[in-house]
């Protein structure tokens, strides 16, 4: 996923009611209730929030959100129509994210970033090991 700056990649945003984490890859909505994104969805809308304010053309999103890979604009429309749906972003208000016909979409809610606690030793995942057995060379 292609950002601007470390923020961007680390950091945590707070719009319309919802929070998002981008380094735990965490959406809250009001109440801090998770919200559901698949995985491109979610980076499709962590890159519309970083660079909110601009318009994002397809092209660009195409790029950060599913780097090498050949992908069409409908992969693209889903994602913007599943963060929508999470977001209750429906057709006649599009408070959040607009279309900008021709051109590609902008995140015009307004949002802010927030500090994020560095995580505790607590909160740390458990190392994995892996064992590799006679069997796995078979």
């Amino acid at each position: 996923m292609k950002f601007e700056s470390a923020q961007d990649r680390n950091g945590s945003y707070e719009f319309a009611g919802f929070r998002l984490d981008v380094n735990a890859r965490r959406l809250l909505a009001p109440g801090d209730t998770a919200v559901k994104l698949n995985s491109r969805a979610f980076d499709t809308l962590a890159v519309l929030v970083a660079r909110r304010g601009e318009t994002l053309t397809k092209r660009f999103l195409l790029e950060a959100v599913w780097p090498h890979v050949v992908v069409g604009d409908n992969n693209l429309n889903q994602a913007v129509a599943a963060i929508r749906k999470a977001l209750g972003d429906n057709d006649a208000t599009r408070r959040i994210i607009q279309t900008i016909p021709g051109r590609g979409f902008c995140f015009v809610a307004e949002a802010h970033a927030v500090a994020t606690a560095p995580p505790s030793a607590a909160q740390e995942p458990a190392s994995c090991e892996t064992i590799v057995t006679v069997a796995d060379y078979f």
